[in-house]
């Protein structure tokens, strides 16, 4: 049976084949509900929402500042 880590001197062992194996399955593994999903989707457009409403902002605001007072072209 491996140890997986242990200290050797002042040397960190690497852990061997099967260790390594099971950290990057315990690592990459996640569960992903529909509710995640849902929620993730929820929250992409309360930002599209706000950038809609910014762009409408900006561009009321540019439409306000296009015409300078005195200056005729």
């Amino acid at each position: 049976m491996h140890s997986g880590l242990g200290w050797s001197g002042s040397d960190l062992e690497v852990p061997c084949c099967c260790c390594q194996e099971k950290i990057c399955e315990e690592s990459a593994s996640f569960d992903l509900t529909s509710g995640d999903i849902a929620n993730a989707i929820s929250d992409v457009n309360q930002v599209l929402d706000k950038q809609q409403a910014m762009h409408v902002f900006e561009d009321a605001a540019s439409a306000d500042s296009d015409v300078v007072p005195g200056l005729t072209v």
